[in-house]
């Protein structure tokens, strides 16, 4: 059975964009200086938001308020998103659709908390995609720890050496890779280092090139499944709690 596990945040949804702008609006709010935004976002890419604050006390001091700045950015956030809407990342409704119809079984393995993971991707039109939803409140240690990765296996029942992982960030891709999955990282905010270049499969230039992959590489793939009917919206399942390529970037 193909199994796939999927981060959220710079990988389905281009919410990290979002956050970029919210950083560099309410940065000199708190007393962070423009040039030093990109280089703590970069930090915190990846992590839930105890390690953020810890990132920022870490950086800027004890006395910093990380928690009042990290509130000011999460509501700027929603605001855009609300004004806006949920921006999708490309090839996500691409991948998903052609896994969805293969049967593959679907996980999302996200840092931020389970509920807003729900809305966001209800909002986004892909919720209905996945048998399973983890987010980082269901968990004890956040990425890079494995723990989210192999609940997300339990999920759906699956070995995680026969799963594969599609994850952005450092903390995302160290996190699967010590769980045991087949991991593919697609880049957003950070570019992949060489450790990156271990611990990963494929490093990928978008959704559609871990697609292909897929398609190439998976145990099944039946080109004969487009009669398979697409998600209504809804979850389908309860929510209980060779390092072979590298593509051009």
């Amino acid at each position: 059975m193909l199994a796939v596990v999927f981060d959220m945040d710079g990988v389905l949804l281009d919410t990290e964009s979002v956050c970029r702008k919210a950083w560099y609006l309410c940065g000199p709010q708190y007393g962070i200086k423009a040039s030093s935004v990109e280089p703590l976002l970069r930090k915190c890419v990846g992590s839930n938001q105890d390690k953020m604050k810890e990132t920022l006390y870490l950086e800027l001091g004890k006395d910093f308020p990380a928690k009042d700045f990290l509130q000011a950015a999460a509501e700027e956030i929603q605001r855009e998103l609300k004004r806006d809407g949920i921006p999708i990342k490309e090839g996500a409704p691409e991948i998903l659709t052609s896994l969805y119809q293969q049967g593959a079984r679907l996980a999302l393995a996200s840092s931020t908390r389970t509920s807003q993971v729900e809305e966001e991707l209800s909002r986004a039109g892909l919720y209905g995609y996945f048998h399973y939803v983890i987010g980082g409140d269901r968990i004890k240690r956040s990425k890079p720890d494995p723990e989210i990765y192999l609940k997300a296996c339990q999920g759906l029942g699956v070995l995680p050496e026969e799963t594969y992982a599609v994850e952005d960030s450092y903390n995302g891709v160290r996190s699967a890779s010590r769980a045991g999955l087949k991991t593919l990282m697609v880049p957003d905010i950070l570019e992949p280092t060489e450790e990156m270049e271990e611990l990963a499969e494929g490093i990928f230039r978008d959704l559609f090139g871990v697609k292909s992959y897929l398609e190439q590489n998976a145990v099944i793939w039946n080109t004969d499944s487009k009669n398979v009917s697409l998600p209504d919206g809804h979850c389908h399942t309860d929510r209980r709690h060779q390092r072979a390529v590298r593509e051009d970037l």
